[in-house]
């Protein structure tokens, strides 16, 4: 069964939009869809990287046809370094909403752009934490933007079991933090942020800034290194030529190996990949 329109454009697994323009999950899909040709039916095989490490958000199907080909589907879906959204983004905010922010012992209101932070009765402080990516090489500057507060508030972060105070004892008004003088990272790293206050208190954003008399060069243009996997098929003969294709690109020829094993034929191939590929063994 399979879902084509059905929830319109806000249904995150259609394959049409509500104009009846293709979605990315329709490419996908087409790709899968060539194991089921020419009466394919479900193969084994065995996937390792080339020095044998581990392999880790990669994923194969294989079919095996009658007339002795074989198809195969590789996809790196959940390799990182593949991902255009590897690259860290600024985790400044507005808190225009609180989505990935959460109190605890009192109570986090957001409303017109100002987060309103409230002791719960009897506790000494109000939590309020989130996370995200920092790079100081881009950001190295904090600002946290306080529009009112009857106590004093503190900023708080953690990474790698550490845990590093960058504001304490501040009040109304915006609090700046050099954060390379503060924290020892090498390159972007994911971090927890935690803001106490102990009193009402009202924050208007927390925004991370590039240092102005030493701007960074702006980044450089993504593009994926090519990820090599080594695919094992049993195959009932040995085949002429094994191609490789991506969507939208033209099919490559690769070298392959044959080897004999346990009275069973394998070819071994070698696979760069930058992203979903199907491979066909002829």
């Amino acid at each position: 069964m399979n879902v084509f329109n059905a929830g319109g454009d806000a249904f995150a697994y259609g394959l049409f939009d509500q104009a009846g323009k293709p979605r990315p999950a329709y490419a996908v899909f087409a790709d899968y869809l060539k194991l089921a040709e020419n009466q394919g039916r479900r193969l084994d095989v065995a996937m390792t990287s080339p020095d044998g490490a581990p392999l880790q958000g990669v994923y194969v199907a294989a079919a095996t046809h009658p007339d002795g080909s074989v198809t195969a589907v590789v996809n790196p879906a959940e390799v990182a370094s593949l991902q255009p959204s590897a690259e860290p983004t600024n985790p400044s905010t507005d808190f225009s909403n609180l989505s990935g922010w959460h109190s605890f012992y009192g109570t986090a209101k957001a409303a017109g752009g100002v987060v309103t932070l409230t002791p719960d009765a009897g506790k000494p402080y109000v939590g309020f934490n989130g996370s995200g990516w920092i790079d100081l090489k881009r950001w190295p500057l904090l600002d946290l933007d306080v529009s009112d507060a009857a106590g004093d508030v503190q900023l708080e972060m953690k990474y790698a079991g550490k845990s590093v105070m960058v504001l304490q004892k501040v009040g109304k008004g915006v609090h700046r933090a050099d954060l390379r003088s503060l924290l020892e990272l090498k390159g972007p790293t994911h971090v927890d942020f935690t803001i106490r206050a102990t009193g009402v208190t009202k924050i208007n954003a927390l925004r991370f800034q590039p240092d102005p008399a030493n701007p960074p060069p702006p980044p450089a243009p993504w593009a994926p290194k090519p990820l090599p996997v080594v695919l094992s098929l049993p195959v009932s003969r040995g085949p002429t030529e094994v191609r490789a294709g991506q969507q939208g690109q033209p099919w490559q020829l690769l070298p392959f190996e044959l080897h004999q094993g346990d009275g069973q034929l394998w070819v071994r191939i070698t696979v760069p990949l930058t992203g979903r590929t199907v491979v066909t063994l002829h």
